[in-house]
C-alpha cells in the first residue's frame, strides 16, 4: 500500500474546533460565516474527498479510499470487519483480507489524524477512527460530512414545504442540492464499492429535485422553473 504520508501536508488537526451555524465546525468557537475554509470536510456527494481546513488530503490507494467511503456512509455506527471485507472484495475476499483490512485501517488513521500516532497514541482510542467489539467506527461531528448536511437541509426544506412556505422551502432545498459535485463516489470506479451505494445516493438527490419542483408549482414559466430545479453538475458527473 502506498504510504499516506505523501498526502498529509496541511492535514494537521487544529485544537479548539467548535460547531458553528448549520453544524459546520469552526476554529476556536468563532463564527463560521466569515471563514471561507469552513464547511464539510468529508465529501461523498461527488468524488470522494477529505479536506482539512480547506486543504485536500484524500488518501490515494483505491482500497483505502473504498474503506474510507464505506465508513463515511456508515458514519457514527460500528461496522463489523466481516462486513467491510465482504464489501471491499465483492464477496470473494482472499485469505489475506483480514490482515489487509487492518493495514488499511492503520493507514486511514494516519491520514485522518497523523498527530495521534506520532504522539504515541493507542490505535484503539483514535479520536476519529475507533475500534470496538462491534467493529470500526468513524466518528463524524455535526456539519463535517456533506451527506449529513444534505439530508438535514432536505428534511428542513420538506418541513417548510409542508407548512406552505414555498419560497423558503425552495431556497433550502436548493442549498441542499448545491452540495452535490457530480456522480457520488464516481472516482472509485466499479472496483471500488458495489454500485448500489451510489444508486441510493442518486435516488435521494432525485427525490429532493422532485420536492424542489413542487415549490415551483405556481411558477409562470415551466421552462425557467425546470432550469432552476435542475442544477448543472460539475464536469465528469
Amino acid at each position: 500500500m502506498a504510504s499516506p504520508r505523501r498526502r498529509m501536508r496541511g492535514c494537521g488537526r487544529v485544537a479548539g474546533e467548535a460547531a458553528g451555524p448549520d453544524g459546520v465546525p469552526v476554529r476556536g468557537g468563532a463564527t463560521a460565516a466569515a471563514d471561507p475554509l469552513c464547511g464539510p470536510k468529508y465529501l461523498v456527494l461527488g468524488p470522494l474527498e477529505l479536506r482539512r481546513h480547506g486543504v485536500p488530503c484524500t488518501p490515494t490507494p483505491r482500497k483505502l479510499r473504498a474503506l474510507f467511503a464505506l465508513l463515511l456512509l456508515h458514519a457514527n455506527q460500528p461496522v463489523a470487519a466481516e462486513f467491510l471485507i465482504d464489501e471491499l472484495w465483492g464477496g470473494r475476499p482472499p485469505r489475506s483480507a483480514p490482515s489487509a483490512l487492518q493495514m488499511y485501517v492503520s493507514g486511514l488513521r494516519l491520514v485522518l489524524d497523523p498527530g495521534h500516532r506520532l504522539a504515541g497514541g493507542d490505535a484503539r482510542r483514535h479520536p476519529v477512527l475507533r475500534t470496538s467489539a462491534a467493529g470500526y467506527l468513524l466518528a463524524v461531528g455535526p456539519g463535517e460530512l456533506d451527506l449529513h448536511v444534505f439530508r438535514h437541509r432536505a428534511a428542513r426544506g420538506r418541513e417548510l414545504l409542508a407548512r406552505g412556505r414555498r419560497v423558503a422551502a425552495g431556497q433550502t432545498l436548493r442549498s441542499a442540492l448545491a452540495l452535490w459535485r457530480g456522480r457520488p463516489l464516481g472516482d472509485l470506479g466499479r472496483s471500488g464499492l458495489p454500485p448500489y451505494y451510489a444508486q441510493r445516493l442518486t435516488e435521494e438527490r432525485l427525490a429532493v429535485q422532485r420536492d424542489l419542483r413542487a415549490t415551483l408549482s405556481g411558477a409562470s414559466s415551466s421552462a425557467s422553473a425546470a432550469a432552476w430545479a435542475e442544477p448543472q453538475e460539475s464536469a465528469g458527473a
